[in-house]
């Protein structure tokens, strides 16, 4: 007994130049006889549209709002990590790498009237005494490092926006 109505493969249904349907052909159907009489592919699907001589997919607007929000993620969370990795500080008179995770974020604000922090120089870390003066130098510098990081998320974010397709999205990273 026969099936009537068995899908093989749906064909796309044209309304001047954009595809506003699928065909269904049941099980006898000829994949290759539709494209020749239709001059249409079988992989064309409902939105696309027919431009400059070639079928183009629809831009999927929610799917580049998606690809967007996911990368503002990405990119906030590289801020942060960014932020949070370190700086170098030449407040001590030479350059040394500080922390700068929540903790010692901290410790600098509280430290501001003179006191130790902890640094490296060449790899050696201490807690080295600072005075008043050189833990301004060393927030100072921290401030530096952190706007940086927050300018460059800004102009990442706007490249995001500006983006038109979801490759060029995906081509923003921190680095």
């Amino acid at each position: 007994m026969q099936q009537i109505g068995f899908v093989l493969s749906p064909f796309p249904q044209v309304d001047g130049s954009v595809v506003t349907n699928k065909i269904v052909f049941g099980e006898n159907a000829d994949a290759a006889s539709f494209d020749a009489v239709t001059g249409l592919p079988a992989t064309v699907d409902i939105g696309w549209t027919f431009e400059a001589g070639a079928w183009v997919p629809p831009v999927d607007v929610r799917g580049l709002d998606e690809r967007r929000r996911i990368a503002g993620i990405s990119l906030r969370q590289a801020c942060a990590a960014a932020i949070t990795r370190g700086f170098q500080s030449a407040a001590l008179g030479a350059i040394h790498f500080y922390p700068s995770d929540e903790a010692s974020q901290r410790n600098m604000a509280l430290a501001t009237g003179g006191g130790p922090l902890w640094c490296a120089s060449d790899d050696a870390w201490a807690l080295a005494p600072h005075d008043p003066g050189q833990i301004a130098g060393v927030l100072a510098d921290f401030t530096a490092h952190r706007v940086w990081a927050q300018t460059h998320l800004d102009s990442l974010l706007a490249q995001v926006d500006a983006a038109t397709s979801g490759e060029a999205i995906d081509a923003i990273t921190w680095e």
